[in-house]
């Protein structure tokens, strides 16, 4: 019976020892939840926010390329700085956005978009070709630019709108499965 007494007594404060740990466990639980969490907030945000700029960036240069005043370029109306200025410096930004995607994206929808930098360099190049050709007129050169220029919209076209359905797919999938956890 002394026991039993005793152990009453140490009862409460045998309570109060567990309530302690079991609190402090729970914290600790809690906290490790919102950190996961933190990092994937963190994670889907700069992933979304990739894509967006780097589409941001590939649409300026498409924009950019498709409204170039090749007969100016040609006429010498319009140096190769301004050029430069009008058509390199959004390929370069792209590539830059490109970049960044490649941190946050899986590789296969990564080479999606990456086929997108590709394409436009190819783009420039053709370009830059086409203008330094002698033994084309200046005709055949805005068609040869203009064939270009609709062979890179056709390929780009197909693999934009791909890569952004994959990349819809694939980010719905992982905030859905985060949402289920």
């Amino acid at each position: 019976m002394k026991n039993f007494t005793e152990l009453l007594n140490h009862l409460d404060s045998l309570s109060l020892l567990v309530g302690i740990i079991s609190f402090f466990i729970r914290e600790l639980y809690k906290l490790s939840i919102r950190k996961k969490e933190l990092k994937f907030k963190t994670f889907y945000s700069n992933s979304v926010n990739s894509i967006s700029e780097f589409l941001d960036s590939f649409l300026t240069y498409k924009a950019a390329m498709r409204n170039i005043n090749l007969i100016a370029i040609l006429n010498g109306q319009t140096d190769i700085h301004e050029l430069n200025k009008i058509a390199y410096e959004p390929l370069i930004d792209m590539k830059n956005k490109n970049l960044k995607m490649y941190f946050y994206l899986d590789k296969k929808i990564y080479e999606k978009y990456d086929m997108l930098v590709q394409s436009s360099s190819l783009l420039y190049d053709n370009l830059r070709n086409i203008i330094y050709r002698k033994d084309l007129s200046n005709f055949e050169k805005i068609n040869k630019y203009e064939e270009a220029f609709t062979k890179f919209d056709e390929t780009t076209e197909n693999c934009l709108i791909q890569a952004i359905n994959e990349s819809q797919k694939i980010l719905s999938d992982h905030k859905e499965k985060r949402n289920h956890n």
